[in-house]
């Protein structure tokens, strides 16, 4: 009877050392299978990172001189994640490096508000310019436009030369210190100068 006893026990202890070693199994092999995906979740966060960052390039920017360079620099010099500032005045083209898609994007919003436009991507991923303030089928015999980039006289003629053929307008002021464009005559759509303008490399922002 003692003996069956202890043959009891003794099956008893190995049974709960062997359940006490699967659990402990268990426990190490869910550890290590979060860790792992710990290190994958980093990997794949990093390579985000990664993918995210790269070139930005804007083509079609109005760069017609030095200052135009300079002005391009100076939009873009104190913006956060931007780097690499390169602009080639015969391809009318800014390059610059964007630590992510939030700095890219910021770096276009500066420069439309320098007066820079142009189609833009980062990575191969369109970037829009901020919106002009156009109103949908806005028609007026006088139109101002702000934040115009305007530092030498080829650019008021660029300005010119993008507005005289629009239907009904009749004269384009250029005023470089204010960086403003008034344009006037009748019946002139105000959608058509922006898009002019913008298709010549100036951004502009239509005045309340």
């Amino acid at each position: 009877m003692d003996g069956c006893v202890g043959g009891c026990l003794f099956l008893g202890l190995e049974r709960t050392a062997v359940f006490a070693f699967a659990c402990e199994l268990t426990t190490h092999t869910w550890r290590i299978g979060m860790r792992i995906a710990s290190l994958v979740l980093m990997g794949v966060v990093g390579l985000m990172g990664i993918a995210s960052a790269g070139e930005v390039e804007v083509k079609g920017v109005h760069v017609c001189c030095g200052a135009c360079v300079k002005g391009v620099e100076s939009a873009l010099k104190d913006v956060e994640g931007v780097s690499g500032v390169n602009c080639d005045r015969a391809a009318k083209t800014v390059v610059f490096e964007a630590d992510d898609a939030d700095a890219a994007a910021a770096g276009i919003e500066a420069l439309a508000k320098g007066g820079f436009h142009g189609t833009a991507a980062h990575e191969g991923e369109a970037i829009e310019f901020p919106d002009s303030g156009a109103k949908e089928d806005a028609k007026a015999n006088e139109i101002t436009l702000t934040n115009v980039h305007l530092c030498c006289a080829a650019c008021v003629k660029a300005v010119d030369a993008a507005v005289k053929d629009i239907e009904g307008v009749s004269e384009a002021v250029c005023d470089r210190d204010e960086s403003t464009v008034k344009v006037s005559g009748e019946n002139v759509s105000v959608e058509a100068v922006v898009k002019a303008l913008n298709d010549s490399g100036f951004h502009a922002t239509v005045a309340d």
